[in-house]
């Protein structure tokens, strides 16, 4: 049995595009933060005032509000989305002291690019949803033919 605690809750994002064969075409990975909410969140599954939720969502966004130049940068320290473009729904795998949480956003077809600065985690919660955590990156074109992952590896 370990006598000694580490820092508390950290996670990374591993992000990846695929082209229409499947090929990786981007690879990066992120350090990323639990939000306010999020780290409330825990606090109250472990006081048992709160029931987990495995329905996590994945989401991606532009980081920018509706209507904000192009070449703006997120706020790296928002609670929440600031403009959602994409969303699919999570599995998670755990193992000793972490969580593995996972999505796949499809290829949309068409025409059009996506500028994805931010990505985050959903977690359902009473009658509504909270962001656990968040990313803000540079950023990423997804073009439509494209297929992302994203997978977080969630330390306790």
């Amino acid at each position: 049995m370990k006598t000694t605690e580490k820092q508390g809750i950290q996670g990374c994002v591993a992000i990846v595009l695929h082209d229409e064969t499947g090929g990786v075409v981007f690879e990066r990975r992120f350090e990323n933060s639990i939000t306010d909410l999020g780290r409330n969140l825990v606090a109250l599954y472990f006081a048992g005032e709160a029931v987990p939720s495995k329905d996590l969502v994945i989401e991606v966004g532009s980081g920018l509000p509706e209507g904000a130049a192009a070449d703006a940068t997120p706020d790296a320290d928002a609670q929440v989305m600031a403009n959602v473009l994409d969303e699919a729904s999570a599995t998670i795998t755990v193992s000793e002291n972490k969580a593995e949480v996972s999505a796949t956003l499809d290829a949309v077809g068409g025409e059009a690019v996506q500028a994805l600065r931010e990505a985050g985690i959903r977690i359902p919660v009473g009658e509504g949803t909270l962001l656990y955590n968040r990313v803000v990156f540079p950023v990423i074109h997804k073009s439509a033919n494209m297929s992302m992952t994203l997978t977080w590896d969630v330390e306790f």
